[in-house]
């Protein structure tokens, strides 16, 4: 039997803007071994997801495309990962009882940098 995937959520920040569909930007660390920056939870038509770190591309027609930076091949890690983010947010959604606030300073969190 494999080693259990262990998930560590780091620098959460809720989001609140409007009728947006992201709830919440969050760092992950697996496994004690890689850190990724920049994950977005985000609430879809089927329930919340995990949108790994990304940019946007416009095409010359003006199309948007998402090129990801980063994907979790491996099932379990991947919903580990989400389970982990929706599991923070659940807690912190709980405790501040409104999602508009942010447990961290944005000069806190190094994707937040200018």
């Amino acid at each position: 039997m494999g080693k259990a995937i262990e998930v560590e959520v780091t620098f959460p920040r809720l989001f609140d803007k409007g009728n947006s569909s992201l709830l919440m930007f969050f760092n992950a660390k697996i496994n004690g071994a890689i850190t990724i920056y920049g994950l977005k939870l985000i609430e879809g038509q089927n329930g919340k997801f995990v949108s790994m770190p990304n940019r946007e591309v416009v095409n010359d027609e003006g199309d948007k495309k998402y090129y990801n930076h980063v994907w979790i091949d491996h099932e379990g890690m991947r919903k580990a990962v989400t389970d982990a983010g929706i599991k923070e947010y659940e807690k912190l959604s709980k405790k501040s009882g409104n999602v508009s606030k942010s447990p961290v300073e944005d000069e806190d969190a190094p994707f937040w940098k200018k």
